[in-house]
C-alpha cells in the first residue's frame, strides 16, 4: 500500500476546508427563513460533517507529529470529540424528537468539558517555554486579559447575571462559555507573545491561534444575537465546525524549531518580520489599554472633567512610552544586525581558514612526497632522521631499524625496457612497500631505484623479517604494464640501532646501512643483509 504524504493530506484538507465553508452558508442561505426545519437539520448535519472530519484529520496529523508534541494534540482531539458528542446529542433533540435541547443539558456539559481540554492542550503546547520568558511575556498577557475580561465582564456577563428570567444554574452554564473564551483569548496570547520574537511563529501556531478566535468570536455572537436562547441553523452555526477543521489542519503543520543555518539563510527577509512580530508584540498591550481608556473616557467626559483629564494624561503618556519603546526596538535591531554581521564575518574567516590549512597541508605534503612514487621524498626522510632524538628525553634508549632497499638490474630495466617501463616498476615497488610494512614505519623513496623504510622501535629481527617478507612479495609478484611481464628482485640492507638518543647520529646508521646493502649485492642480489650499532 501506498504510503499517504503529510502534504497530500494537508493540500486535500484545505481544499475540502474551502468547499465545506462555502457549501454550508450556500445551503444556510437557501433555506434559512420559511423552511426553518429543514435549516436545522441541515446545519446539524453539516455540524456533525466538519467536527467529524477534524477528528479525522488530528488522527492522521498526529503520525506526522514529533513525540514530544502529541500529548497536546490527543488533548485537543478530546476536545474535538467531545464537542462532536454534544453536537451529535443536540442532532438528535432536534432532528428525531423535533423539539428544542433544554438548558442546561447534557450538551452543555460536553461543550465544556471539550474547554477544558482545549485549556490543558494550550498548556502543554508552550509548557518548554523558559521560566523567565513565562514571567516577562506573562505580564503583557495579563494586562491584555484584564482589558478583556472587563469589556467582556461588562457587556457579556453582568447582563446575564443580572437577567432575573434564568435560573442560578442556568447563569453559571451561561457564564462558564464566555470564562472559557477568557481562555481561550490567553492560550492565543501566549501563542503569539511567546512565538513571535522567535523563529517559531510557523503554520502550526497561527492555525492554533485562528481557531481559537474563530471559536471567541462565534460564542460571543452568539451570546449577544440569540439572548441566550439558541437556534440551530443561524450564520453563526460553521464557525464551531470551522474551529474544529482549522484546529485540526494546525496538526498538519509539526511544530518545530528551524536550524540555525535554515534560519540565516532568509536573514534579510526574516529580520523585518520578526521586527514586525516584535513591534505588535509589545505594542499588543498598549493597544488593549488604550481600548478600555477610551470607553471610560466616553462614559465619563460629561460627567468629571477630572477623570477625561487624568484618561487623557494616561493616553498621552502611553503614546509617549510607545515612542520609546519604537525607538529601543530599533536600536536593538541595529545591535542584532551588527552581531549578526559579526558572527557572518567570524564564519567566513573561518572558512578562509580552513582552506587556508587546507592549502598549507597540501602544499606540505606536494613538498615531502616524490611525484612518481607517492612514497615520501628524501628531504622529508633526512629531516624525521634527524629529529627522532627530540622525541626522547636524552637520558632515553632509543632503537630503530633501517630498511635500505635497491631494485636489482634497475638501469638494465630501464636499457631494455623504457623508462616508462622503469617508472612503472618503482611505482609497483613502492605499493609493495607500502603494503607491507607497519602503520607507524615510514618509506620513502631514497634517490633513482633505491627505497628507505624508517622503523622505529623495532629490533633487527623484526626488521629483517619485514625486509624477507619484501623479497619474497617481489619474487612471487609480477610487474607489467598492461603488455609486458618481467621478473624483478631486490636487494636490502637492514640495520639497528640501540642507544642513549644523545649518543644518536643519522649518517652513522644510513652508513651502516649502505654498507649492508652492499654487502647484499656482493652476496648475489635478491637477498638481504643485516648489522648492528650499538
Amino acid at each position: 500500500m501506498k504510503r499517504v504524504s503529510i502534504s497530500s493530506v494537508r493540500k486535500m484538507a484545505v481544499v475540502s476546508l474551502g468547499v465545506y465553508v462555502l457549501t454550508y452558508y450556500i445551503l444556510i442561505g437557501m433555506f434559512s427563513g420559511a423552511q426553518i426545519g429543514l435549516s436545522k437539520t441541515l446545519s446539524d448535519l453539516l455540524t456533525l460533517i466538519g467536527e467529524g472530519t477534524g477528528i479525522i484529520i488530528i488522527s492522521f496529523g498526529l503520525r506526522w507529529q514529533e513525540k514530544r508534541h502529541r500529548a497536546e494534540w490527543k488533548m485537543f482531539l478530546l476536545g474535538i470529540m467531545m464537542n462532536f458528542i454534544g453536537d451529535f446529542i443536540w442532532s438528535v433533540f432536534e432532528i428525531h424528537f423535533q423539539k428544542d435541547v433544554p438548558f442546561p443539558s447534557i450538551c452543555d456539559a460536553a461543550y465544556l468539558c471539550g474547554s477544558v481540554f482545549y485549556l490543558f492542550a494550550l498548556l502543554f503546547y508552550i509548557r518548554n517555554e523558559k521560566l523567565f520568558d513565562i514571567v516577562r511575556t506573562g505580564f503583557d498577557i495579563i494586562i491584555t486579559m484584564v482589558v478583556s475580561t472587563t469589556i467582556i465582564f461588562k457587556y457579556i456577563m453582568l447582563p446575564i447575571w443580572n437577567d432575573g428570567t434564568i435560573t442560578l444554574l442556568q447563569r453559571i452554564i451561561s457564564l462558564s462559555y464566555p470564562v472559557m473564551d477568557m481562555g481561550y483569548l490567553g492560550g492565543v496570547f501566549s501563542l503569539f507573545f511567546f512565538c513571535a520574537p522567535k523563529s517559531k511563529l510557523n503554520n502550526s501556531n497561527l492555525l492554533t491561534s485562528l481557531a481559537f478566535i474563530i471559536w471567541f468570536f462565534a460564542d460571543q455572537f452568539y451570546a449577544v444575537m440569540s439572548n441566550h436562547v439558541y437556534v440551530s441553523g443561524g450564520f453563526v452555526d460553521p464557525l464551531w465546525p470551522i474551529g474544529c477543521w482549522v484546529l485540526a489542519l494546525a496538526s498538519l503543520y509539526p511544530h518545530y524549531c528551524k536550524g540555525d543555518e535554515e534560519i540565516k539563510s532568509r536573514n534579510s527577509i526574516l529580520n523585518r518580520r520578526q521586527l514586525f512580530r516584535e513591534y505588535i508584540r509589545f505594542l499588543f498591550p498598549y493597544f488593549s489599554v488604550s481600548i478600555i481608556v477610551i470607553l471610560v473616557n466616553y462614559q465619563c467626559i460629561l460627567k468629571d472633567p477630572l477623570v477625561t483629564g487624568t484618561v487623557l494624561t494616561i493616553m498621552l503618556i502611553m503614546i509617549r512610552q510607545i515612542f520609546s519603546l519604537l525607538e529601543n526596538k530599533r536600536l536593538i535591531s541595529i545591535i542584532q544586525k551588527s552581531n549578526q554581521m559579526l558572527e557572518e564575518s567570524k564564519a567566513e574567516l573561518e572558512k578562509r581558514n580552513t582552506k587556508l590549512k587546507q592549502l598549507n597541508y597540501l602544499k606540505e605534503h606536494e613538498a615531502n612526497t616524490d611525484f612518481l612514487t607517492g612514497l615520501f621524498n628524501r628531504r622529508y626522510i633526512n629531516e624525521t632522521l634527524r629529529l627522532l632524538p627530540e622525541k626522547e628525553p636524552g637520558s632515553r634508549v632509543m632503537e630503530i631499524s633501517i630498511l635500505l632497499i635497491d631494485v636489482d638490474h634497475y638501469k638494465q630495466i630501464n636499457d631494455g625496457w623504457g623508462h616508462e617501463v622503469g617508472d612503472i616498476v618503482l611505482q609497483q615497488i613502492a605499493g609493495l612497500i607500502k603494503s607491507n610494512i607497519r602503520s607507524e614505519d615510514i618509506a620513502g623513496r631514497f634517490g633513482g631505484d633505491e627505497f628507505i623504510v624508517i622503523l622505529p622501535d623495532a629490533d633487527l629481527k623484526s626488521a629483517k623479517f619485514i625486509a624477507e617478507r619484501l623479497i619474497q612479495k617481489t619474487n612471487t609478484g609480477k610487474f607489467a604494464d598492461g603488455k609486458k611481464t618481467l621478473r624483478v628482485t631486490l636487494s636490502i640492507g637492514c640495520v639497528r640501532w640501540r642507544g642513549f638518543t644523545k649518543n644518536y647520529s643519522m649518517n652513522t646508521i644510513i652508513s651502516a646501512a649502505d654498507k649492508a646493502l652492499y654487502k647484499a649485492k656482493a652476496g648475489g642480489r635478491n637477498q638481504c643483509r643485516t648489522g648492528e650499532l650499538f
